[in-house]
């Protein structure tokens, strides 16, 4: 009796807990609740040039936004505001993971810093993959560079530039 009971509370607080995960989701659909729920466990992998430069846990900001170009268009029912898309800019990207003995970023930051940007500038490969290696997603990053390296407590966080960035799988 005391068994069934305890399971029946489990079973119920689990349920609420899946739910409230699910209401208070930005994205509103079970999918990307799902989706955003296994990232915690995905890790990033950054390919530049056909190099590896390590395994991060956290990645944000790849995406694109447009500017929006404004012009007034005179018809037979009044004026009217057309909005065409104009100039594209790419977002800096943010990767980082805890502190670890490689030092691969610190060397590719290091050419910015000697003052040999064309040298820094490498196109390749953002991978989120979960598990035993099975990609989620691949991002193509092109001409990217690092803006900045850092220290911050003991995660280290890259963020780099980048020409362009697409979505390939």
């Amino acid at each position: 009796m005391k068994r069934t009971w305890m399971f029946r509370l489990s079973l119920g607080l689990l349920l609420c807990l899946s739910l409230f995960a699910y209401v208070s989701t930005p994205w509103g659909t079970q999918t990307e609740a799902l989706a955003a729920q296994t990232s915690a466990s995905a890790t990033f992998e950054l390919i530049l040039n056909d190099t590896s430069f390590g395994f991060f846990d956290e990645c944000s900001g790849i995406g694109s936004s447009s500017e929006i170009v404004k012009s007034e268009i005179v018809g037979s029912d009044g004026q009217l505001t057309k909005k065409d898309p104009g100039k594209i800019t790419y977002r800096n990207i943010t990767l980082s993971r805890p502190i670890s003995g490689a030092s691969s970023v610190w060397s590719w930051r290091n050419l910015i810093e000697e003052g040999a940007p064309d040298l820094a500038k490498r196109d390749g490969t953002i991978s989120l993959s979960q598990g035993a290696g099975v990609d989620l997603a691949i991002w193509e990053v092109v001409q990217a560079w690092p803006v900045s390296v850092t220290n911050e407590g003991s995660r280290e966080v890259v963020v780099i530039a980048v020409q362009s960035s697409s979505r390939i799988m």
